[in-house]
């Protein structure tokens, strides 16, 4: 969709914390921003004020990104052969905040 590659894609999550991951092949993580591994300065940060913010502290590059999150995926999700791809399912990076709070017996 317009983004040249390798590239760390970052979206900002609640506090300091962001969601990153470097494409085309790295491991999505989940982290404070001070506390995120640093890419080579080679490599473009693109998204949002959290993007921006670690590029300049980092001396990288930096993109906004050609279409919001939702606009991005219905692009993906339309350009997929339905025959090829499987559904897609949601993916987690860290486990749930919240848990239920009773438990339920299996008789």
């Amino acid at each position: 969709l317009g983004i040249e590659k390798p590239c760390c894609v970052m979206i900002a999550s609640r506090g300091q914390r962001v969601y990153a991951m470097t494409l085309p092949d790295g491991e999505p993580l989940c982290a404070e921003t001070g506390d995120l591994p640093r890419p080579g300065t080679e490599i473009p940060f693109v998204g949002g004020a959290a993007a921006r913010a670690a590029s300049a502290a980092w001396s990288c590059a930096w993109r906004e990104p050609e279409f919001t999150s939702a606009e991005a995926a219905a692009r993906i999700a339309a350009a997929a052969d339905a025959a090829r791809v499987a559904r897609p399912v949601p993916f987690y990076i860290r486990p749930a905040a919240a848990t239920p709070a009773i438990e339920f017996s299996k008789a």
